[in-house]
């Protein structure tokens, strides 16, 4: 039987053969003249009395305004802000019309950082942040083309609805108006980026607030407590909603009066390029050449934008090839510039696999590689501010999703990787996405085909050969093994030691021919031992008395008895099946499990012992021909 079984495992994995089908999709990018391929960005910010404490320093519009100073001047993008206290605070600045606010975006990011130095005031009363996520998610389902949205939420995530010493709200109701908006926002595809920003929290329910709404819309939560961490918080949430890389260069230190020159390369086919220098105080001079072109803060006119820790320098249609940038301060500090290239196809992510046959539930190798500009980043510690996730869909017959699995992809050799197999049989459609962001890579189709699909005419008759050869092995099991009904053969010879209630009994050893003591033919030991008892009383009923020895049998051997088949075959071998569920012995050896016990010789004394209901039982048998 253990044969057969494995047998049977080695013909199902030769019949489990299929083919691979994969689909190739175009990269997502981040384009600067497709209607539905731009962004609609909307900034939500607490401006209540608590951020005073919370945020001293005004991280929240230092955090806004060098966000949109990142952005492209032509990248096909809507900006709106709003400040929320108990309710949506006055004058928000909605997306407005597609193609006006497009147009027009210069100017509306101007707004929107004169609002951030103006309207941020942290001067409101009571605190309600579903408000303002609620007005957000309206905004930006007014308009169901197909360009991405996101969020970005700022405050200190503590909630407060008392104003003037009397609660306004109850947070009850707070808390299912942000559910219904995080969920209409997870819907409509628009991802919630978090910024707890909180100096003086005593506890963390801030932050699983924040937690919670970024996690649920498959954003991102950040918590910021310095000036320092508002930098690498707004690069990496520009970056994923835009797709677009941050170009770091290396920190100069200034003297006084002393200029300090950089060098730069600038790709091909770049439509804007933005230089965006973090200081302590606005620097004097700023130049940047390359060949033949100078640009200086005299000719550069509002495309030059000094703010007091940061100034923004944009450049349209930059040329091709090296570049130097020359700083001057008036004062000693140290500068951070960093660089962003603007081109029509800046970011991606494909996914691919290892070559092989995957039409069976085994592990198989998938990649994702991550693309700016065409090129592949293979730096690790630059992939490892990518979190990728590889998303596996279940498709019914008709094409339909039916599960999701979702599993991480670590940075493995410059790029992202996961070994997987799938659960079941079937038709799936497997993508990688950058997590935090709306950028999908391709989608790789597979079918892991079952028994019974549709095989090319080798695979067929590879099943066909498979079960022959099945059959075959069947049969010569079948014909090696040569079992007759089970029962006993020949003569045998019994003894029973039985100890049950502390009472040792001995039954004397007789020898009995089976055939011709028992009226029909038996099959279980219980039978085997009920008959040999009856014979026993027979031949020796002086001696046995009043004592009803089948009574005692049936009362302490009998449950276990009755499924222990004793028998032979053709080759006169002695067979013996012992059931599972049972503690016992078979000459010394321990059964556990079902088994099935052949003895060569029908001359074989057999010793079965074991318990029942805590008591013990010794049965010799020694079956002759």
């Amino acid at each position: 039987m253990n044969k057969t079984k494995r047998m049977l495992k080695v013909i199902t994995s030769i019949v489990c053969i299929a083919m691979i089908a994969a689909l190739l999709m175009p990269l997502t990018s981040f384009a600067a003249d497709n209607a539905n391929s731009g962004t609609d960005i909307i900034l939500v910010v607490d401006d209540t009395g608590s951020m005073k404490f919370s945020d001293p320093q005004k991280l929240s519009a230092e955090a806004i305004r060098k966000f949109v100073d990142c952005l492209p001047s032509n990248g096909n993008i809507r900006l709106g802000i709003a400040t929320y206290a108990i309710e949506i605070m006055p004058t928000p600045i909605s997306l407005g019309n597609v193609d006006d606010a497009v147009a027009n975006f210069a100017s509306n990011r101007d707004a929107i950082k004169k609002f951030a130095n103006k309207n941020i005031t942290q001067a409101g009363k009571g605190t309600d942040a579903a408000k303002g996520i609620k007005w957000a998610v309206d905004e930006l389902m007014k308009d169901g083309s197909g360009r991405k949205k996101a969020i970005i939420l700022v405050g200190d995530g503590d909630n407060s609805f008392e104003v003037d010493y009397k609660i306004v709200r109850d947070s009850k109701d707070s808390d299912a108006m942000r559910d219904a908006a995080i969920q209409n926002a997870k819907d409509k595809g628009i991802v919630v980026y978090t910024i707890a920003i909180n100096n003086n929290a005593k506890s963390d329910t801030f932050k699983k607030y924040f937690e919670h709404i970024a996690n649920f819309t498959n954003g991102k939560p950040y918590e910021v407590k310095s000036i320092e961490q508002i930098d690498p918080t707004m690069k990496e949430i520009f970056t994923l909603i835009t797709g677009q890389k941050i170009v770091e260069l290396d920190d100069v230190p200034l003297s006084p009066g002393v200029p300090a020159t950089q060098s730069f390369d600038v790709p091909a086919d770049v439509f804007e390029m933005i230089l965006k220098i973090d200081h302590n105080q606005p620097l004097a001079d700023v130049t940047l050449k390359t060949e033949g072109t100078e640009y200086t803060k005299d000719n550069l006119g509002n495309n030059y934008q000094a703010e007091t820790a940061y100034t923004t320098i944009r450049i349209r249609n930059p040329k091709e090839g090296s570049w130097t940038v020359t700083y001057t301060s008036d004062i000693a500090q140290t500068i951070s510039p960093d660089f962003v290239f603007y081109k029509d196809a800046a970011f991606g992510i494909e996914l691919t696999m290892d070559p092989g046959d995957i039409t069976q539930q085994i592990d198989h190798k998938y990649y994702a590689t991550i693309k700016t500009d065409g090129n592949q980043i293979t730096d690790e510690n630059e992939l490892k501010h990518f979190v990728v996730k590889l998303n596996i869909t279940q498709l019914d017959d008709n094409g339909n999703p039916v599960a999701t699995e979702v599993v991480d992809m670590p940075v493995s050799n410059g790029r992202h990787s996961v070994a997987y197999a799938t659960e079941g049989y079937g038709k799936y459609e497997l993508k990688a996405v950058i997590d935090g962001s709306q950028t999908e890579s391709n989608i790789l189709a597979i079918d892991v085909l079952k028994n019974g699909s549709i095989l090319e005419t080798w695979q067929i008759l590879l099943i066909v050969l498979g079960v022959l050869l099945l059959i075959i092995i069947i049969v010569a099991v079948i014909i090696m093994m040569g079992e007759s009904p089970d029962y006993v053969l020949g003569s045998v010879r019994i003894k029973i030691t039985s100890r049950a209630n502390e009472d040792l009994m001995i039954f004397p050893e007789n020898t009995f021919n089976c055939e011709n003591a028992f009226p029909e033919k038996k099959s279980s030991l219980s039978d085997l031992i009920m008959e040999y008892t009856k014979w026993y009383r027979m031949i020796n009923s002086g001696a046995v008395a009043e004592m009803t020895l089948s009574q005692h049998i049936n009362s302490y051997l009998t449950e276990v008895a009755d499924k222990i088949a004793v028998g032979g075959n053709k080759k006169k071998q002695t067979i013996i099946k012992i059931p599972a569920g049972y503690e016992m012995t078979v000459d010394e050896l321990e059964i556990t499990k079902p088994r099935v016990i052949k003895f060569k010789s029908a001359e074989k004394e057999i010793s079965i012992a074991f318990k029942n209901q805590g008591s013990s039982y010794r049965i010799d048998l020694v079956f002759t021909r």
